[in-house]
């Protein structure tokens, strides 16, 4: 489609409209989609060339994903067209008088030369207002159904509709994280995808401890199908996430927050990932439960339902009390070990004055030194940098 400006023999008078070429065998024809208006001076050409680019853009987006938003399309659009037209004609303009004209029709299409110095842009001096989600439909939509994703709803046959609201949720929380509320929103605005709130929270309402199981499993086969050994070491760890409420129930807890909302209730999400970041599972705790209280859990369901063999796991040393080493020794008999950090000022001062001695590292590089001790039936591993010393 492009935009015509057409004029009448002595007249002043010349209309504004949208058309497309189409082709017909072997012979090129067009046809007006749509007529914008008739401009009387040049100011009402300007203006009515301007709203049919804007026009010309909307009904090119139509029946596809709208990748700007109204008021980008209108902002864009007058520039947009001008520089369209002129960088297809710019050759022309100087063999006819800046015009191109139809002497059967009278039609005559209108272009200005770039004057490029009125686009010299000091890249230090840009700040970013927005950005513009393109693809995730299209790339990340085909991604979740090729891992199965659009199994995790029970009985998706029947739940066609409940099974695509979900879809469309997550598509939305990788676009842009928001509420459940707010991604509808989202999802409206960017997308031009339409979802009724409440048929969201009846999708939520299907998703029970089943489906969460079954998801787990099903993002830890397509992890470990991205290695031909098997998963050995897990990184641990474990975060909050609070509510915009004020009222607790059984599972929002007010508790310790890491997002300093003290207030608000929470929950407590432990996360496993592989040494390359991949995603192994999750679980969650009511928001008052201590950090250190979530790992056992969590490993004890990783073993119950996972072919694990020797798996170490990595924590920092909030993770363990006294209670957490006596029971993950226990575990350690069923194949998982631990690297766990240690608190060198909680240890002897013989131990101490063996740590600080220089001699007893190894050099890595020029900024590593280690150095490995007995404690308590364990090994102590220490490192030394030169740059933090610093």
């Amino acid at each position: 489609m492009f935009v015509r400006v057409k004029s009448t023999p002595k007249s002043p008078r010349r209309s504004v409209q949208i058309v497309q070429s189409f082709r017909i065998g072997s012979k090129v024809r067009q046809r007006i989609v749509k007529h914008i208006g008739i401009a009387r001076d040049d100011n009402e050409l300007e203006e009515l060339k301007s709203l049919a680019y804007s026009i010309k853009v909307k009904l090119e987006l139509s029946g596809a994903l709208p990748l700007y938003t109204p008021g980008e399309i209108e902002k864009l659009s007058k520039t947009a067209g001008d520089n369209a037209n002129s960088s297809k004609r710019t050759d022309k303009l100087s063999s006819n008088n800046n015009k191109e004209k139809d002497n059967k029709s009278g039609s005559e299409n209108i272009a200005l030369p770039i004057d490029r110095t009125l686009y010299s842009v000091n890249l230090l001096d840009i700040d970013e207002e927005d950005r513009i989600i393109k693809g995730i439909h299209e790339i990340y939509g085909k991604l979740y159904d090729e891992l199965g994703f659009d199994r995790v709803m029970p009985n998706p046959a029947r739940n066609k509709q409940a099974s695509r609201i979900l879809k469309e949720i997550v598509l939305s929380r990788i676009a842009n994280p928001e509420s459940k509320r707010g991604s509808v929103l989202d999802l409206a605005g960017r997308f031009g995808v339409k979802l009724d709130l409440k048929a969201v929270y009846r999708m939520m309402d299907k998703i029970d401890d089943k489906q969460i199981t079954k998801l787990n499993k099903l993002v830890y086969s397509q992890t470990e199908s991205l290695f031909t050994e098997k998963i050995d070491v897990i990184y641990f760890d474990a975060t909050t996430l609070y509510f915009e409420s004020f009222t607790e129930d059984g599972l929002r807890k007010n508790g310790y927050s890491k997002d300093g909302k003290f207030n608000q209730p929470q929950v407590v999400l432990a996360l496993m990932v592989t040494k390359s970041g991949l995603p192994i599972g999750y679980k969650t705790f009511s928001g008052n439960t201590f950090d250190g209280h979530t790992l056992i859990p969590t490993l004890k369901e990783l073993k119950k339902h996972y072919d694990l063999d020797n798996v170490v796991c990595v924590a920092d040393a909030g993770m363990f009390n006294r209670d957490n080493l006596k029971e993950i020794e226990m575990l350690h008999i069923n194949g998982i070990s631990y690297i766990v950090g240690a608190r060198i000022k909680n240890m002897s001062k013989e131990l101490k004055n063996r740590i600080t001695d220089m001699n007893n590292y190894t050099v890595l590089n020029d900024d590593l030194k280690i150095a490995s001790f007995d404690y308590k039936g364990k090994k102590l591993l220490i490192s030394y940098s030169e740059k933090r010393a610093l």
